[in-house]
């Protein structure tokens, strides 16, 4: 995964994708093998690939590796890759970042992990990106936030509310428009108080 052929690191990372279905004899043994921590290591670090078919083919991957039990422990564990590639100065992989992120908080098991505070904030902090993909991602990735009880306490804090009505304005029209569909569901929380405009 890690050829200075953009088109190998490709085809090995959807080569992972496809393993992880393997369906036929021994699928458990299978998906054992690509679930090694190294395996899992590798596929999460091309989210952060210079090359913008080998991030999506990554985001995709991790998707469909999340899917499987018995890889998940494996993915939560690279929580710390997830953290510095939240933090990146390239926009497109800041946007890779965010899209895992949101794509890893839909299972309850491995949640309590990849909701860190640290994580949480970035991903907050990811709102007022100078790229407007990675703020509508990560408006929608805190909306994804908000639907869950055991995480909900971490982003009720006034900052992050009044990061989202911020939004409200910004220069994006569908920057606006999730940030408006973020505010309704906030205020369906009894928050209504705390969504003042800054």
């Amino acid at each position: 995964m890690e050829d200075r052929h953009w088109i190998v690191r490709l085809a090995t990372v959807n080569s992972v994708t496809d393993i992880c279905n393997y369906v036929g004899r021994h699928a458990d043994d299978v998906r054992a093998a690509i679930s090694a921590p190294e395996i899992v290591q590798k596929v999460v670090s091309r989210l952060g690939d210079p090359d913008v078919d080998v991030r999506e083919a990554a985001v995709r991957s991790v998707a469909e590796l999340l899917g499987h039990d018995d890889v998940r422990e494996a993915i939560a564990a690279q929580e710390l890759q997830v953290l510095s590639l939240l933090c990146n100065p390239v926009d497109n992989v800041r946007l890779a970042a965010v899209t895992f992120t949101a794509e890893i908080l839909e299972y309850d098991d491995v949640r309590s992990t990849i909701a860190a505070l640290q994580i949480i904030q970035s991903v907050v902090s990811q709102m007022a990106d100078p790229d407007w993909c990675v703020r509508v991602a990560a408006v929608k990735c805190v909306a994804e936030l908000w639907k869950h009880d055991d995480v909900r306490f971490a982003i009720t804090a006034a900052e992050v509310v009044e990061k989202v009505v911020f939004l409200l304005s910004d220069p994006d029209e569908e920057v606006r428009e999730v940030a408006v569909k973020l505010v309704a569901e906030v205020s369906k929380y009894g928050k209504r108080t705390a969504l003042r405009r800054p």
